[in-house]
């Protein structure tokens, strides 16, 4: 909480936030924006996503509400026209507006969940109804009929999606959109800090798994590869490594190791990891995954081995907490749990069958599936 009451401290009356605390003065017009100043809402959502604890939500809540006011009051028409956009990108630049009118959504929806929280029933429509508007002039301003965002770039693509700006049926043209932007550049990654955050999510989540793996594994200038070919043992502010080299710019990456690899990640709907969503995208290139995570009911594990005659996931469900785990199978009879047929295993109840997926719902305790391929 230390380093959010500094940057508390650090805001103006009229809502301001400096791009870097603490300030002598420096950040107010320049180097600051959404895109870096929502820390102010994103690291007490992400407090309450991970431990269940609200207190740093509530605690900044007049801060938050200030700021998102003092986007509103600076917009054009629900437009964000100032920030720092995707900083330092390969190639190709996308209009800081774009990227910046997202996380203006964004930070108005986690205003509405903390206001409901704390049973401010007004404050919370109003800016439910703002998020909703912001989202439409997003749509409105930057979405082509063809499904193109803005100029068309791997970060504009990746954003409208990862931000959650478009309505269900505007999401597969732009995702199409998407591929053939990153097949236009080569297969190689045109994204800065912010695209970097939202291409790789995006595209395991929507079937292009491989296609991550392909643009997390080139050694080719630009990329992670590269940068560990030049004997990079910390990560660099730019791609070619001309500024910082020691930076968290690019860190998001991380998440994905975890999100998509070993699939674990918080229920939004019951936070605090009382439910663990588990969901792991296999590929052949990366045959195992060993991951864990501590949360607040205890230590959180799923490990993956692909062997030639089928998968082995071992997941781990801590003492009062329950879990939604998405098994990567043919069907129902191709799953069993410690040997034991899926549907007459203990603590594990079958909720949806899809091609290629079942998902259950588990108890906590120690879960041993093997899908036989």
């Amino acid at each position: 909480m230390k380093w959010l009451d500094d940057l508390m401290d650090e805001q103006r009356e009229d809502g301001a936030l400096p791009g870097i605390v603490p300030t002598g003065g420096w950040g107010y017009a320049w180097g600051n924006g959404p895109a870096w100043d929502s820390a102010l809402i994103l690291i007490p959502y992400y407090l309450y996503l991970y431990t269940g604890d609200a207190g740093a939500l509530t605690r900044c809540y007049d801060s938050m509400r200030r700021y998102v006011d003092y986007l509103e009051r600076n917009s054009k028409k629900l437009l964000i026209p100032f920030g720092l956009g995707d900083w330092v990108p390969a190639k190709t630049e996308t209009p800081a507006d774009l990227t910046s009118t997202a996380y203006f959504a964004i930070d108005a929806e986690i205003v509405s969940l903390t206001a409901t929280l704390l049973g401010r029933v007004g404050e919370a429509a109003r800016y439910a109804t703002l998020a909703k508007n912001v989202r439409s002039a997003f749509r409105s301003a930057f979405l082509r009929d063809d499904g193109t965002v803005g100029p068309g770039t791997q970060t504009a693509q990746s954003c409208a999606l990862f931000q959650d700006m478009l309505k269900t049926p505007q999401k597969d043209p732009v995702f199409q959109k998407l591929l053939e932007r990153i097949a236009q550049d080569g297969d190689r990654l045109d994204v800065g800090i912010l695209g970097a955050k939202y291409l790789f999510h995006t595209l395991s989540e929507r079937g292009s798994h491989e296609l991550a793996l392909n643009l997390l594994t080139r050694t080719d200038q630009p990329s992670y590869g590269w940068w560990l070919e030049q004997g990079a043992t910390t990560l660099w502010e730019t791609w070619d490594g001309n500024a910082s080299r020691n930076h968290i710019m690019f860190g998001d990456v991380s998440a994905w190791f975890y999100k998509q690899l070993a699939g674990i990640r918080p229920d939004p709907s019951v936070p605090g990891f009382k439910r663990v969503l588990l969901e792991p995208k296999l590929s052949p290139r990366v045959p195992e995954v060993r991951a864990w995570h501590d949360g607040p009911y205890g230590r959180i594990v799923s490990e993956i081995a692909q062997k030639p005659d089928g998968l082995e996931w071992t997941v781990v469900v801590p003492p009062n907490s329950t879990a939604i785990a998405t098994i990567p199978a043919p069907s129902v009879e191709s799953v069993t749990e410690s040997g034991i047929p899926l549907r007459e295993a203990r603590g594990v109840r079958v909720r949806t069958v899809r091609e290629g997926a079942v998902t259950v719902a588990l108890l906590s305790g120690r879960y041993q599936f093997r899908v036989k391929r």
